[in-house]
């Protein structure tokens, strides 16, 4: 049995807001079950989304493609669209949930294999590309999937689609949630659902929000970049959960059971019953205390001379080349050549498997042994990975020459996401040391450029 996947709920407004208050939905849906089916002594069976036939164990790691669409109501002529598209990653060891949102405006070929003809177009267009030639909403998933596959090498075990016509009733059930604005903005440019524009503001500070204004919160475009929307959206996501999590609302059968009937209504995915039973208990993503760690595509390194911050991987190409449209590419891609995903595959990988990169904040400096100019060069491309540096040595000369690349590291276990993470860029030797060779900013860890890097340059990859 599974969750009723045919009916899209219409919805009033354009809706561009989803992400991982699904996972919760889902999880509550497993909750309800429990509660509303006497298991007796039988056990359930999880599907193989998190039950692995080949080790006869649950799964560690979940993967999660989870799409919001606009709905068929309110003025939108493109109800399909998936603005919103965030993978999830579920890591139960280590309880994590890592987030990825994919830029929606990321121009991509709609074919997922050399031999199909299918066109170009936004990636947040596949979906309905699809769905339109092959009348089934399911496939149209999977062929997202994979092309979510081939941008960021990730594979997943669940989709999940959601008309998000129920968003704000679902705040409103669970009593408004807190957000803490970062920075005040106003957006004169706000679509009034009525084909027009009305303005919102928002004022910086903790603060507590309906369902009408967390949608506008999430869902405002104009004010600032589209990088900042996608984190607004995750902030929105996290405060649901924890608002779910409350015993204001675990502790109300009513409410379990209201909120689940608003997410069966709009959600439309291939997560059986017994999944979500999984997910609720098994990985305990209701009870455990798990970290969020939320990333996202931006064009923050494109520019030679830019400060790089984490996710700088996208550039915003010339229009004319597409016919005047907005459109960000993956660097090293171009017009003629548009799946170049080698850069997006690693910074995914990095940002879903070694998600405590950011938490460990192990301080990197980089000394130059090989009398060679150019290590600068690393700075920035490490920083679109996460990796963090020292404030006065990022960057600096060795007091010799040394024949032999090498990272030592001091104070930071080897078996830590950030040494595990450099070794996926670093095919030399890793020492411990007990503290910092040459840095004297007490560098976690320092990088050593020698000699060989010289003749061979393949031995940082970054």
């Amino acid at each position: 049995m599974s969750f009723k996947m045919k009916k899209i709920k219409k919805t009033n407004t354009l809706l561009n807001l989803i992400g991982l208050i699904i996972i919760f939905s889902l999880a509550f849906l497993g909750v309800y079950a429990v509660q509303s089916i006497n298991l007796g002594n039988n056990k359930y069976k999880a599907g193989k989304g998190v039950y692995s036939e080949e080790t006869k164990e649950y799964k560690k790691e979940i993967g999660i493609l989870i799409v919001g669409r606009g709905g068929f109501t309110g003025g939108n002529d493109a109800p399909n669209l998936t603005d919103t598209i965030i993978l999830a990653k579920i890591n139960k060891d280590k309880k994590n949930v890592s987030l990825l949102s994919i830029q929606r405006d990321l121009y991509v070929n709609y074919a997922t294999n050399p031999n199909e003809k299918e066109g170009t177009g936004k990636i947040n267009s596949v979906y309905p590309h699809y769905l339109g030639r092959l009348k089934d909403e399911t496939q149209a998933m999977h062929k997202l999937a994979e092309k979510i596959k081939d941008i960021t090498g990730e594979e997943t075990d669940y989709f999940v689609n959601v008309d998000f016509a129920g968003f704000k009733k679902i705040i409103d059930t669970l009593g408004g949630v807190e957000i803490d604005v970062k920075e005040s903005f106003v957006d004169r440019t706000y679509p009034d659902g009525n084909w027009g524009y009305k303005t919102i503001s928002f004022k910086k500070g903790l603060q507590t929000m309906d369902g009408e204004k967390a949608l506008e919160y999430s869902r405002s475009r104009h004010s600032t970049s589209d990088f900042d929307r996608s984190l607004r959206q995750q902030q929105v996501i996290q405060a649901v959960k924890n608002k779910i999590m409350s015993s204001y609302t675990i502790n109300s059968p009513a409410k379990v059971t209201e909120l689940y009937n608003i997410f069966k209504e709009n959600i439309f995915t291939d997560v059986s019953i017994n999944d979500a039973i999984t997910l609720a208990l098994d990985l305990g993503l209701l009870k455990e205390n798990y970290k969020f760690i939320s990333s996202n595509f931006n064009d923050t390194c494109w520019s030679p001379t830019a400060d790089c911050e984490k996710g700088g991987i996208i550039h915003v190409p010339n229009r004319e080349l597409f016919g005047g449209a907005w459109v960000s590419l993956v660097n090293g891609s171009t017009v003629n050549s548009l799946s170049k995903y080698d850069l997006s595959r690693k910074y995914s990988d990095i940002v879903l498997n070694y998600p405590r990169l950011e938490e460990e904040d192990a301080k990197i400096s980089i000394f130059n042994a090989s009398k060679v100019t150019g290590a600068g060069v690393f700075v920035n491309n490490m920083k679109r990975y996460g990796f963090k540096f020292t404030e006065k040595e990022a960057v600096a000369n060795a007091p010799e020459t040394m024949e032999e690349s090498i990272i030592y590291y001091n104070g930071i276990d080897a078996e830590s996401d950030t040494i595990q993470a450099l070794k996926k860029f670093f095919k030399g030797k890793f020492e411990r040391v007990p503290e910092p060779k040459f840095s004297t900013q007490k560098a976690k860890i320092e990088i050593v450029i020698g000699k060989d890097y010289v003749k061979d340059n393949s031995i940082f990859n970054f």
